[in-house]
C-alpha cells in the first residue's frame, strides 16, 4: 500500500495510518464554502417561481402531535435502518398507541 507521498508502506501501523489518513480526508468537510453566486446558479433552476403557499407555511410551522409520530411508526417498513436513537422500528411499533 502506498501513502499519500507515494511511498510503499508494509507495516501494520503504517497501513493503519494510511487508511486513517485516507478516510479522514474523504469525510472531512470541504475547506471552503461555496460562494452564494455558485449556489444561486446551481439552485436557481430548481427553485425558480416555486414558493410555499401561506397555508403550507402555517402547516409546516405547526407543532408536531404524538398521533403523527404513531402514524409514521405504524406505516414504516420493518426493513429500515434505525434512526439516531438506534431503536429499530420493530421496537418502536411495540409502543402503546
Amino acid at each position: 500500500m502506498e501513502n499519500s507521498a507515494g511511498n510503499l508502506v508494509t507495516t501494520q501501523n503504517g497501513i493503519s495510518d494510511v487508511l486513517v489518513d485516507y478516510y479522514s480526508d474523504l469525510f472531512d468537510p470541504p475547506s471552503t464554502r461555496p460562494e452564494d453566486d455558485d449556489l444561486s446558479a446551481f439552485l436557481g433552476p430548481l427553485t425558480k417561481d416555486k414558493q410555499l403557499s401561506d397555508r403550507a407555511k402555517v402547516e409546516l410551522a405547526a407543532p408536531l402531535h404524538a398521533n403523527e409520530f404513531y402514524h409514521a411508526i405504524r406505516k414504516s417498513s420493518l426493513n429500515s435502518a434505525p434512526g439516531p436513537n438506534a431503536l429499530p422500528f420493530e421496537v418502536l411499533k411495540l409502543a402503546p398507541h
